[in-house]
């Protein structure tokens, strides 16, 4: 067999044993993944207001040291 084909023998197979470990995965239904999209904005959101304050409290400390 050819490079060519050994190649494409070896990606049909990958891109088989993917889909079928996908099949088996257990989803989360809709509802799940509603509330864990919310989970993530609302932890993201957290620890971007948490470094805003971080970044301008030490912006504050660095322009009064530096003055």
């Amino acid at each position: 067999m050819g490079s060519a084909a050994q190649s494409r023998m070896f990606r049909m197979g990958f891109f088989g044993e993917v889909y079928a470990e996908l099949r088996k995965a257990e989803w989360p239904t809709r509802q799940e993944a509603t509330r864990l999209t919310g989970v993530v904005i609302a932890i993201a959101g957290l620890v971007g207001v948490i470094l805003g304050v971080l970044d301008f409290l030490f912006g504050l400390l660095a322009r009064n040291t530096l003055s």
